[in-house]
């Protein structure tokens, strides 16, 4: 069984702003999009986040925005959902609230039953609590699918991820920091301030990694959830699920691709 939750070649797969800029830090977007066989969708309320947030100087918007015209991505309007998914996860107290963005992706997913990719500890929870039947997911399950994987082979895989880790601090959930550092090394893992200590080191602290790797209270996911082995990961043998359920005028998503990776993305923020 392999790690990713896009098993269904056919399902849409809305992303939140969080995966959108992971790829863009791996300067392989069109490479990983174009890999994968489901459509991928963002809701217009993400892409006016993007397009607005430059306070650290990135260039997400734009780099959605080539995304978008080679036919990478499709945006949806938040104004054409008809259920009151959304409204129901603004509105109320700080705990059980989220962010316009995430709720618009979930909400987009929960009506249209779309594989939803999150990477936010709290939306992961808030979904597993209110929605267990939406099949959810985060930036890995595009990293680790077999046609990624098979298109650009394990070492561009552990580039991209490695550069995601160190341009953009994605999110690892704890279950995946093994096969992290087992990717990229334990070298280029130390340069990733956004892992945990233990993780940084060579010989690392076992305990605290059993502690963060170990961890069982992964919410239970009776829609989409996959039971994957923790032997995968160092673990145990028994079973977890995944987490929360877990320019060209006109460019092509051909020639986009040479675009992206002829720039790193400390160079195009």
């Amino acid at each position: 069984m392999g790690l990713s939750c896009l098993i269904d070649p056919t399902a849409p797969v809305v992303i939140d702003a969080s995966t959108v800029i992971n790829l863009n830090a791996t300067a392989r977007g069109p490479r990983i999009l174009k890999a994968i066989p489901n459509p991928f969708i963002i809701t217009d309320v993400v892409q006016g986040e993007l397009l607005e947030d430059r306070r650290n100087g990135r260039n997400d918007g734009q780099l959605l925005a080539e995304l978008i015209a080679a036919d990478l991505i499709s945006v949806a309007k938040l104004d054409d959902l008809t259920e009151s998914h959304f409204e129901d996860l603004v509105i109320g107290r700080g705990d059980a609230t989220l962010e316009d963005g995430e709720a618009a992706t979930i909400a987009y997913g929960v009506e249209k039953g779309a594989i939803t990719l999150i990477d936010e500890r709290k939306a992961t929870r808030i979904c597993g609590e209110r929605y267990p039947r939406l099949t959810v997911g985060n930036s890995f399950d595009v990293f680790t699918h077999p046609a990624v994987l098979a298109a650009l082979g394990n070492a561009a895989v552990a580039d991209a991820v490695f550069d995601a880790l160190r341009f953009a601090r994605m999110r690892v959930p704890p279950y995946l920091l093994k096969w992290v550092v087992d990717l990229i090394g334990a070298e280029r893992a130390a340069m990733c301030e956004c892992l945990p200590r233990a993780f940084r080191t060579k010989d690392g602290n076992l305990s605290m990694r059993r502690k963060l790797t170990e961890r069982d209270d992964f919410p239970d996911s009776a829609g989409g959830g996959i039971a994957l082995p923790k032997s995968q990961f160092g673990m145990t043998d028994d079973a977890v699920d995944l987490e929360a359920q877990r320019s060209c005028a006109n460019p092509s998503a051909d020639n986009i691709e040479q675009k992206w990776e002829n720039a790193d993305y400390v160079g195009r923020l």
